[in-house]
């Protein structure tokens, strides 16, 4: 039974199937990138564009809720301007997760100031952040 195994382990090395075309195969590479692959820099570059401009807006009103709105009215007015942010955009933008916004918005409930209607504005950007989150994930793009 050894020598069979060894008669049939020659065999199957020596018979280990090679391209047709190996021989005359060589390293072909581009020496210019494609049409297609340009339209996809390009694409991936004004993504990255859009998101950063999402991203810088969403912060400056973040940045505005924690440090210098005071009055009912102006949290209000921050909390919606970040819901409406969202919901225009379809979600958070790339680098930001619902955690760290809530975190800073709690940061400010903190502090003292919190009247109910800031509470129910802020109950709505959660709300929007959930729906946009779960129509993201539905289409396979996510936030976290």
């Amino acid at each position: 039974m050894g020598g069979a195994a060894v008669t049939l382990a020659g065999i199957v090395a020596s018979s280990s199937p090679t391209p047709a075309n190996a021989a005359g195969y060589e390293n072909e590479w581009l020496s210019e990138p494609t049409e297609e692959f340009l339209k996809n820099e390009a694409k991936a570059a004004e993504f990255k564009r859009e998101q950063l401009k999402i991203k810088f807006s969403l912060q400056k009103i973040l940045d505005r809720l924690v440090k210098e709105s005071k009055t009912e009215e102006e949290l209000v007015k921050d909390l919606y301007d970040i819901s409406d942010l969202i919901g225009e955009f379809g979600g958070l933008p790339l680098g930001i997760k619902k955690e760290d916004v809530y975190k800073q918005v709690r940061s400010k409930k903190s502090k003292g100031f919190w009247p109910t209607n800031v509470e129910v504005a802020y109950q709505d950007l959660i709300i929007e952040i959930a729906k946009t989150q779960s129509t993201s994930s539905r289409s396979g793009v996510s936030d976290e």
